[in-house]
């Protein structure tokens, strides 16, 4: 039986959640099409990604685990101190290694463009489905499908819109506009859902000091600052992190001389142990050093008639937890989940059928997701020390409990929760610690 409808289904934003998404639908036989603005799917800009073992699961699960493996780097420890080099014993320890004892997985750290590309050079018949260079401007629902009107005048033709187009995303804004019955060509402006209280630099520069621990994460906190930073087998990348004079919902632009501005005033910070910000900052690949805002926040509609978002588009985080791209594509396989059932029985369901499938999406995963942001905005302003209170734990305060104590009663029965495609049959790899989801038998993906 045929799970495709009869238009595609069009995936705005090539990402790596626009991309997972894209190896999702293949999977699961659903037509799709892929528009993406920029000229390249492939670029190196921005920061280490981390995946953690349930997303490592899911590529694992469509096939491309053992390429993550051979293009990533295991993170294996972590080692935490104040920024003039003082330990925390607190944040260090062999947080990930016990996560992989627990849970089968490692966690990689990826060059953002290496992990794009092994996204999208596995992508079948991605030549035909993957559209660069291609601006969405409007989009119009009818009860049967969608058209995406593109910045050259020309019109696609779907059953439904995903985007995955990011923080700023364009589906989004269009999206809310026709929430709010309002014209898509409407000059007026949906009013964020971001908020920004912090900035930072994503950057990398080669190594030449081979005393550094290879996978061993290295965080440093300090007043309004803090940093992370990990060798991996082809660089050091650093993310620097520091907090705003005021919150902001606007959109940030900066120069070079802003950019500088902030790396100066984390000079002084031993970003490595032994090494201080200084030493990296002139060796750094200008072409791929970046100043952004980190936008936190998380929407409070993920859908409209026959658009849904996934995402960075939805949720929102500091990379400081390094779950973005890990809640993405959890979500993202809950919406395959129900979204392909819903095929089977109905190839073309109707926008009141859509609006169901995709509010039955945005309960499974609203209390994660929520949690994931609430978390991570706890962390972020614990160690940038926003209170005196964070400042004398980190300097003072004996440890309650080892790192892996802090695997073994918070992250492991967190992560423990991962997804799973129901339509792939697979069993994948076990640790110590069961999976919520152990695995997928052929004659339950069959159904």
């Amino acid at each position: 039986m045929p799970s495709s409808a009869s238009s595609p289904v069009i995936i705005v934003g090539g990402g790596p959640v626009g991309l997972f998404t894209a190896h999702v639908l293949a999977a699961a036989k659903i037509d799709y099409i892929l528009l993406e603005r920029h000229q390249d799917i492939v670029r190196h800009r921005g920061a280490l990604i981390i995946i953690w073992p349930p997303s490592l699961r899911l590529l694992d699960q469509l096939g491309l685990y053992e390429r993550a493996r051979e293009i990533g780097t295991r993170t294996h420890t972590r080692t935490t101190m104040t920024q003039d080099g003082q330990p925390i014993p607190v944040g260090s320890g062999r947080l990930w290694d016990v996560v992989e004892e627990h849970l089968g997985y490692p966690t990689l750290g990826f060059n953002r463009g290496d992990f794009i590309r092994l996204l999208y050079e596995s992508l079948p018949e991605r030549e035909s489905r993957v559209r660069t260079s291609t601006e969405v401007v409007r989009i119009e629902t009818r009860d049967d499908g969608v058209q995406v009107h593109l910045g050259d005048g020309s019109v696609i033709e779907g059953s439904l819109v995903i985007g995955a187009d990011g923080v700023h995303s364009k589906t989004r804004e269009l999206m809310q506009r026709m929430g709010s019955a309002q014209s898509a060509t409407d000059g007026a402006l949906p009013a964020g859902p971001m908020v920004t209280t912090y900035q930072s630099i994503f950057g990398r520069a080669p190594y030449t000091n081979q005393d550094i621990d290879k996978g061993n994460f290295v965080e440093t906190h300090g007043p309004g600052m803090a940093s992370q930073s990990m060798r991996t087998h082809d660089a050091l990348y650093f993310s620097l992190i520091r907090r705003l004079p005021e919150p902001t919902s606007e959109r940030g632009r900066f120069t070079d001389e802003d950019m500088e501005d902030m790396a100066g005033a984390f000079a002084e910070v031993e970003v490595f142990p032994g090494i201080k910000f200084k030493e990296l900052w002139p060796a750094r690949d200008q072409t791929n050093t970046q100043l952004l805002h980190q936008e936190e926040g998380l929407v409070d509609k993920w859908h409209h008639g026959r658009v849904v978002l996934v995402g960075d588009a939805i949720h929102k985080t500091t990379s400081l937890w390094g779950m973005g791209v890990n809640t993405g594509v959890n979500s993202v396989a809950v919406l395959a989940n129900i979204l392909r059932q819903t095929l089977r029985s109905t190839p073309t369901p109707s926008t009141q059928m859509l609006d169901k499938v995709f509010a039955e999406y945005q309960s499974a995963r609203w209390k994660e997701c929520a949690f994931v942001i609430a978390r991570s905005k706890e962390v972020t302003r614990a160690v940038t020390w926003s209170t005196p209170e964070d400042e004398v734990i980190d300097r003072t305060i004996p440890p309650p409990f080892t790192m892996e104590d802090a695997a073994r009663e918070r992250v492991t029965p967190f992560l423990r929760q991962g997804q799973l495609l129901d339509f792939v049959p697979f069993d994948g790899k076990h640790g110590s610690v069961p999976w919520k989801i152990v695995g997928m038998s052929t004659a339950r993906a069959m159904l």
